[in-house]
């Protein structure tokens, strides 16, 4: 993507982020913005995203997506983020 694009992305994410809230597609909208965030390695900008979300987040099938990017925004800069690969929330369990 070219900058440009990357740029008009995140005012789009986060106007919908403004007006939804607490609503599913704000919930999204902050969860893709702290992956942005990430992918530029601005762990800080990507916690500010996740602060955002209401917790738990009211989609439950976000609740992992949320946890994992938790995880990654929280490791040390160069890590892989393989250590979040297993990352869940509290009130989610594994299928056995």
């Amino acid at each position: 993507m070219r900058e440009r694009s990357l740029g008009e992305a995140r005012r789009a994410l986060e106007t919908v982020a403004a007006q939804d809230p607490r609503g599913p597609l704000g919930e999204a909208a902050l969860l893709d913005l702290a992956r942005l965030a990430l992918a530029d390695g601005d762990r800080a900008e990507a916690r500010r995203a996740l602060a955002r979300l209401p917790s738990p987040p009211r989609d439950p099938a976000l609740a992992e997506t949320a946890a994992h990017l938790r995880c990654r925004a929280r490791q040390p800069v160069g890590s892989t983020g393989a250590d979040c690969a297993g990352a869940l929330p509290r009130d989610v369990s594994r299928p056995q």
